[in-house]
């Protein structure tokens, strides 16, 4: 009998599953940030509508203001040729930076509450020496914090290379990333600079440092088709992970929607496997169009719908 070798695979469910098993009203929920009120970029700033006056105006505009999801009217505003170009990159500027203060605050309520007998921090800690490798697709730290406290050491090809450990990368962005500390550009709010969509090398941001003016905001939006992949903070992790993925027995894919917007990168994922290798959903609806990509791939397949379970020596 030999140990598995394991990949997971993070999306959004994960911070739901994470918030729900609080059971504390402090943490809200983390698919609705539009109806949160913070300022920025710290509490003695400005209130987000303020700090952000084209987005304020565009959700207004399209009376979208308490609208839980309006990225998908918001990435259409980016693309209509009415717009000026520079209005459109203020406004894709804007809804970057909002995201990741958004979720610098959410971060900072689940700093005064991480939970040590959340199922997945349980599960991470008993199958710790087996992770190889994790992709997150959350803009949070949930899933870092819950590695480290696990102690496993992150290996983070395109932006950290400090020695060896578990590889690790967030292709969707994190509200952890910093621009590479020689660049210098004056930052104030309402916002009246920014830097967008730039191939740069990127730094790990410290914890105190999340709610300090951005030069740019490494965040791909949700429904959007990354415009990453290719970056140099993006594309050395599924470069290693289309070298290495080949070991794992077993890979996880815990609360993924399998959206259209992100159907190629978990189908680059889901093809880097070995044949041999067990697919499981962590889902208590795993996506029909999941299931059937990877049934058809002649892959052994598992579902879990209430939770992880044990994985034991093949």
């Amino acid at each position: 009998m030999t140990n598995p070798i394991i990949g997971l695979v993070f999306g959004n469910g994960i911070a739901i599953d994470f918030v729900q098993s609080q059971g504390s009203g402090d943490c809200p929920n983390p698919s609705y940030p539009f109806s949160w009120e913070f300022s920025v970029p710290s509490d003695d700033g400005l209130p987000w509508r303020e700090a952000f006056p084209e987005l304020a105006h565009v959700l207004n505009s399209l009376q979208l203001k308490q609208s839980h999801f309006p990225y998908t009217r918001i990435l259409s505003e980016l693309n209509e040729e009415c717009r000026s170009f520079e209005a459109r990159m203020q406004l894709e500027a804007e809804v970057r930076q909002f995201v990741v203060f958004a979720y610098s605050v959410f971060q900072q309520k689940l700093d005064r509450s991480m939970a040590v007998d959340w199922s997945w921090s349980k599960w991470i800690r008993q199958h710790a020496p087996y992770i190889a490798g994790v992709v997150s697709f959350n803009y949070d730290l949930i899933v870092e914090t819950v590695l480290q406290d696990a102690g496993i050491h992150l290996r983070r090809p395109g932006i950290r290379t400090d020695g060896p450990g578990a590889f690790f990368m967030k292709p969707h962005g994190s509200i952890d990333f910093g621009c590479d500390p020689r660049i210098k550009l004056s930052i104030a709010y309402p916002l009246n600079n920014y830097l967008t969509r730039n191939d740069m090398g990127l730094v790990l941001l410290e914890r105190g440092s999340l709610r300090v003016p951005r030069q740019e905001a490494f965040i791909v939006l949700p429904t959007e088709t990354s415009p990453y992949v290719d970056y140099q903070w993006v594309a050395p992790g599924y470069n290693s992970w289309q070298r290495n993925a080949h070991i794992l027995t077993h890979c996880i894919f815990a609360g993924l929607s399998y959206s259209d917007c992100d159907r190629r990168e978990l189908d680059f994922l889901l093809e880097g496997l070995s044949p041999a290798a067990t697919v499981i959903i962590a889902n208590p609806s795993p996506p029909d169009d999941f299931r059937k990509k990877i049934i058809d791939s002649k892959r052994a397949y598992i579902e879990w719908r209430s939770g992880p379970l044990p994985l034991m020596p093949i």
